[in-house]
């Protein structure tokens, strides 16, 4: 697709498709509705572009609501420019291979999962997703582990990724890594899920990562990460971090409920002091030193687990309280 408008409706469009833990596989590809799972090739498909080959997207402006992946390949998916407005009962881009975006402004504004594929990788453009599950899954077709690395891979160099997920945020099945753009993270609101949830390792050498969800099954980047982390414990009120000087480095405020905001950027130094402050008032200062520095949180605290699966939460970092029970993103 080079350019021009296409509006297309699939199936009963989103709202036909209600999902549940009990028709959706755990960790692995998602099968839609039971109906559009059980087509052949020779009924309708309830999916809004549906190709075998490889999807890719040059311009124009795409709008489809579809009762099951808006977008399916069952190849590569590649989206360079235009602007999409999808609506989808199950998947908002689903590629069982290469899923890569490099330009251009999707917003997926219903969905079950939002991005999903083998690997991810996001290069540049603005990405909105609202998901009833995870924001972005990382997730190998042919393998059958829930709680290891399946060899996914999320790679993150450049772009503004926005997420708002009742699952888990950014989910790899696999490992990540991030060294560009910014990310923020409006994540689950129970204890099941996190913002975070990675099987491998989730490496962050720059950009920024503003990620706040539930306390209980959070997790953290990889301590092997060059860029600093500052885990905070809230109790739902505006976040902002503010350097000696006073400036702010960063900021984070919610809607939705959340205990614990992961903030990682390539603006945090070693040796340097950051004061936290929530609805203007200071909760606890971040003395850089480790990976990990933790505020109001610590590293065993807010869950050592992440979701279905995923690794230790590392980093010694500065050990604080218990956290509070917050709310907020």
């Amino acid at each position: 697709i080079n350019d021009g408008t296409i509006s297309i409706k699939a199936g009963d469009g989103a709202n036909a498709s209600v999902h549940t833990d009990s028709n959706q596989p755990m960790g692995g590809f998602g099968k839609g509705n039971t109906a559009a799972a059980s087509a052949s090739t020779e009924e309708v498909s309830s999916k809004g572009i549906d190709a075998c080959g490889s999807i890719v997207i040059n311009g124009g402006t795409i709008s489809i609501n579809s009762q099951d992946d808006a977008l399916h390949s069952d190849t590569n998916a590649y989206v360079y420019h235009g602007t999409l407005t999808l609506q989808a009962g199950d998947d908002g881009i689903h590629a069982d291979t290469l899923l890569e975006i490099s330009g251009g402004t999707v917003d997926i504004e219903t969905c079950y999962e939002g991005l999903e594929a083998l690997t991810i990788n996001i290069n540049d453009g603005t990405i909105n997703i609202k998901a009833t599950d995870d924001g972005i899954n990382g997730s190998n077709p042919s393998s059958s582990e829930s709680m290891n690395d399946d060899g996914s891979m999320l790679n993150i160099h450049g772009g503004t990724v926005t997420v708002s997920a009742d699952g888990d945020g950014l989910d790899m099945n696999g490992s990540g890594t991030m060294d560009g753009g910014t990310v923020t993270i409006y994540g689950p609101t129970n204890s099941g899920n996190g913002a975070l949830d990675y099987n491998g390792t989730f490496i962050i050498n720059g950009g920024t990562l503003a990620a706040g969800g539930a306390s209980g099954m959070a997790q953290v980047p990889s301590t092997s990460s060059s860029a600093y982390t500052i885990d905070i414990g809230t109790s739902s009120g505006a976040i902002q971090i503010k350097d000696s000087d006073g400036n702010v480095i960063g900021e984070y405020t919610s809607s939705k409920s959340y205990q614990v905001l992961s903030f990682t950027s390539s603006s945090l130094k070693a040796g340097s002091t950051y004061t936290i402050y929530e609805n203007g008032t200071s909760i606890g200062t971040a003395a850089i030193s480790d990976a990990i520095t933790y505020v109001n949180t610590s590293s065993n605290g807010n869950g050592m687990q992440g979701g279905m699966g995923g690794g230790n939460r590392g980093g010694q970092g500065n050990q604080g309280g218990n956290g509070q029970q917050g709310q907020g993103i």
